[in-house]
């Protein structure tokens, strides 16, 4: 894992050094929430934006030409500060974003909604920009939103300031928000896992220590899952990793919802690391 200053050729961590920074001897200093928060943060620089964003496919817009019933329908049942708004039906095509708050103030002077004029430019980041560079950018930017694009220009989706912070300290909804899907996993009284699977295999772990390949090209447990099948997951399909099963549950237009990990061994026989 890497140090805070994200330089890759003197800043590199070993598991066993940074053991060390959150324990004394024998004796541990942080309790394990704070452990697990220390870990994250140390983290940080070996994540990418791709594996927190919301994929265009979950993200919910609006047409820019959309008529006035339309926009006040979806402010009635919208759950965020912002809007995205695209060209058209087409959820790929993403011109950027709608203050929910401008509407409102549009609404209150007696003005027609008019997304056009309020649209913003949000921050574009590639989808390979490790999160400490990405909180930097945010922070310099004074903006809490940005596109994620491939490396041909193609928005991928979104990342938000608080989907960063969120790595660090845990799903953070506020009082009219819904807890974030992606973060959803139960235990359940057999010892197995429910989880959703879309859930990036860094927070994953922090449950369930699953061994991971650093150099995978997939963030997600449906990414892994297809991954090691070469395709979509079928309902009842298995697969072993490590100690664990892996059981597909629900599968929705060809996207993997909902996943079972069951442990094969009991926790005390668990020795290896991740």
């Amino acid at each position: 894992m890497r140090l805070l200053s994200g330089q890759k050729e003197d800043a590199e961590l070993d598991a066993e050094t940074a053991s060390m920074l959150v324990d004394h001897g024998n004796q541990q200093i942080f309790n394990p929430q704070e452990r697990r928060m220390i870990e994250r943060v140390l983290n940080l620089n070996q994540r990418t934006v791709s594996s927190i964003m919301t994929s265009r496919h979950d993200i919910e817009h609006i047409d820019l030409n959309a008529p006035e019933d339309e926009i006040r329908q979806l402010l009635e049942r919208n759950q965020h500060t912002r809007l995205v708004v695209t060209d058209g039906d087409d959820a790929e095509d993403l011109l950027g974003v709608v203050h929910v708050i401008d509407l409102l103030q549009q609404s209150l002077r007696g003005e027609p909604l008019n997304l056009r004029v309020l649209i913003r430019q949000p921050l574009v980041f590639p989808e390979t920009l490790p999160l400490l560079p990405a909180l930097e950018q945010f922070r310099n930017a004074r903006t809490h939103f940005a596109f994620v694009v491939d490396e041909f220009g193609s928005v991928e989706g979104i990342v938000t300031l608080s989907d960063v912070t969120e790595t660090i300290a845990g799903n953070l909804p506020n009082e009219v928000e819904e807890i974030d899907a992606r973060h959803d996993i139960q235990k359940n009284a057999d010892g197995s896992w429910t989880a959703n699977g879309h859930m990036p295999l860094e927070d994953l772990v922090q449950y369930v220590p699953l061994p991971l390949d650093e150099k995978r090209e997939y963030h997600t447990i449906a990414g892994l899952l297809m991954e090691y099948l070469q395709r979509i997951p079928k309902p009842g399909e298995e697969v072993q990793v490590g100690d664990y099963l892996l059981k597909t549950l629900q599968v929705e237009s060809h996207r993997v919802q909902k996943v079972q990990i069951i442990p094969l061994r009991k926790d005390g026989e668990m020795e290896y690391e991740v």
